[in-house]
């Protein structure tokens, strides 16, 4: 009975960790208390379920779905799980920004602060606004490309303008324009030539690349197995009938209680019982009570003794000489006068 309760938690504790790792490998952590948002996109390229989700280059959270609308294919739903902690306004906007050049993307929840209080922070299941950024916008803020264009306009400006070429020779700018156009020569064949090299190991990357992808869409079949596993072991746990198992081992406990109880009284009544022997040891000790006396009176024992001895010697001449006790008179015959025989066992001694 207790073997088949420890299977039984065995195989409780094994399934709810199978759940939690399928879920965790789908970006879903059920030990800790997240909230869901969603938002609607037209282009989720390179976005997968487990993808992340950051607050200024911080994990806050992981995509958990991705479904297309019936209706409008030009709208994706994508929904995402935030911790908890993290206290989302209902102004945030979430962007879908690429990680680099090689590829991966992502969304970013943009906000400045966060919500002080339920009324404007975002509950669970609600809508946020959505955008998406390109490759040069992923990597470089407006207002960067912004200060970036302002410095090479007022820099071309500055070497166009006239007081400038006024000031400058023209065989001097040639031959620096010389150099500039030799240096980038050189540049070009140096980024080249680092391209060549760096070739093989692209190469090599995207061609393990393809084999994780293969071994993912190999073991597919092995997946769904496990799915399916799942599923059936569910299914007979909740057919697995554990109210009787566990009534008797209730009444199983409820017999030990009883035993260990009548144990108790037993040991009770045998301690008594072992003190009432030693109290009668002591007192056979003791020389104040009677049996006490007939054990340590040497006296007594003496007597004792002697008198076993004395009675013995009558028990056996009464057995030889019948005569001598007992007189026995047939036809009125005149009994005989006992003799003391030779051998008599009294004066033996």
């Amino acid at each position: 009975m207790k073997k088949e309760i420890i299977i039984a938690l065995l195989f409780i504790m094994t399934l709810l960790l199978s759940i939690w790792g399928f879920q965790y490998l789908k970006g879903s952590n059920i030990l800790k208390k997240n909230l869901t948002f969603y938002s609607v996109y037209t282009n989720v390229k390179d976005i997968d379920v487990a993808s992340e989700v950051f607050v200024n280059g911080y994990k806050v959270g992981t995509v958990t779905s991705i479904d297309l609308n019936p209706d409008n294919v030009n709208e994706i739903r994508v929904e995402y799980e935030v911790s908890e902690k993290i206290r989302v306004p209902k102004t945030a906007k979430a962007t879908i920004k690429n990680t680099s050049i090689m590829g991966g993307r992502f969304i970013e929840l943009e906000f400045t602060k966060m919500c002080s209080g339920s009324g404007d922070c975002a509950a669970d299941g609600d809508m946020l606004t959505s955008s998406e950024l390109g490759l040069l916008g992923s990597m470089v803020n407006k207002s960067e490309i912004s200060e970036y264009t302002n410095l090479i306009s007022n820099s071309v400006s500055g070497s166009m303008s006239s007081d400038s070429l006024g000031n400058v020779d023209p065989a001097a700018a040639l031959k620096n324009l010389e150099t500039t156009i030799k240096n980038l020569a050189d540049i070009s064949e140096k980024m080249g030539s680092l391209l060549a090299n760096s070739n093989k190991s692209l190469e090599q990357s995207f061609s393990n690349l393809s084999s994780i992808t293969q071994n993912v869409a190999n073991n597919n079949d092995r997946v769904q197995q496990i799915i399916k596993n799942v599923e059936l072991t569910s299914v007979k746990l909740a057919t697995l009938e554990l109210d009787p198992t566990i009534q008797k081992a209730n009444e199983t406990v409820d017999i030990t209680k009883d035993a260990v109880l009548q144990l108790k009284g037993s040991v009770k009544e045998i301690n008594a019982t072992i003190a009432k022997l030693s109290g009668v040891i002591d007192n056979m000790n003791s020389q104040d009570g009677s049996l006490g006396n007939l054990i340590h009176d040497r006296q007594l024992y003496d007597n004792l003794e002697e008198t076993s001895n004395n009675l013995s010697l009558l028990l056996q001449d009464l057995r030889l000489n019948p005569k001598r006790y007992v007189n026995v008179s047939v036809f009125g015959k005149k009994q005989k006068e006992y003799t003391t025989p030779e051998n008599d066992p009294a004066y033996q001694k």
